[in-house]
């Protein structure tokens, strides 16, 4: 059975764990603030380099793995995209493929878009 945790993080549900979990999430929210300004203080001050590739890119990506639409939103893009005469390709790391060739997502994406290719490589710079 999945734990409903809407009512912990909203407030509704008053129980000590609840209290206990909303405390814990509390101080997890400020390690991650800090190293995600630390981070950012690393980009901008030149100390970790981004990488650029020779074609134009758009990144479509979230905090969460599966279930928050990042591929419909792919597909929209790439359909549109292509509407407008632009070549298209899908560059991705393959999440959960294990030892097959290809998973989940690059299955719906060949389903949707049988002629864009689709890389699926942990290296997406060196798939780009």
């Amino acid at each position: 059975m999945a734990l409903n945790y809407l009512p912990i993080i909203n407030g509704k549900r008053q129980d000590p764990l609840a209290h206990l979990a909303r405390g814990v999430l509390w101080l997890g929210s400020h390690a991650y603030r800090t190293a995600v300004t630390r981070r950012n203080a690393r980009f901008d001050s030149g100390k970790t380099a981004s990488v650029e590739v020779e074609v134009p890119v758009i990144s479509v990506g979230n905090l969460t793995t599966g279930g928050t639409g990042k591929t419909p939103i792919v597909c929209y893009l790439a359909k549109y995209l292509r509407s407008l005469g632009l070549r298209v390709a899908i560059v991705s790391r393959g999440y959960g493929r294990g030892e097959s060739d290809s998973n989940e997502e690059a299955l719906e994406l060949f389903d949707r878009l049988p002629d864009v290719p689709h890389l699926q490589d942990p290296d997406g710079v060196a798939s780009a």
